[in-house]
């Protein structure tokens, strides 16, 4: 997972269509901050285990260090799901991060996905697919 995010996700890729990394975020939190957490989630793949995990994780994240100052824009829990099969993305992250992003929103914190069958666009970069990842992840 550190070597995608090093070598894809912090650098840039000509195909989302701007100049820059996949996401700025990533390499200030890998390195420069270290705030980027790794959740590997190992419970019940049942939309509801799984809700409540998130949920709990949500709720964890703003005691995540740095809670002040500088690098705490670069916080982010990345949730590792290694035993969903790889074509479970669009029957089941996709409707748990639609049912969740909502609420998750509306406390100003964002619920992504990187799945091997992303098939839906990108939102920075609509005419772009989601990046593509073997290990299903938010």
């Amino acid at each position: 997972m550190r070597t995608w995010l090093k070598t894809f996700i912090s650098r840039p890729n000509p195909i989302i269509g701007r100049k820059g990394s996949v996401c700025p975020f990533v390499e200030p939190g890998l390195n420069r901050f270290r705030s980027i957490r790794f959740h590997v989630y190992e419970g019940e793949l049942h939309p509801a285990a799984v809700e409540s995990v998130i949920r709990a994780l949500v709720a964890r994240f703003p005691t995540e260090l740095p809670t002040t100052g500088m690098g705490r824009e670069f916080r982010a829990i990345l949730t590792l799901f290694p035993e969903l099969p790889n074509d479970a993305g669009p029957w089941f992250i996709d409707p748990i991060q639609q049912a969740l992003k909502p609420e998750i929103t509306a406390q100003g914190l964002m619920i992504g996905q990187s799945i091997p069958a992303a098939a839906s666009p990108a939102c920075t970069t609509p005419t772009t697919a989601r990046s593509k990842r073997r290990t299903r992840c938010w």
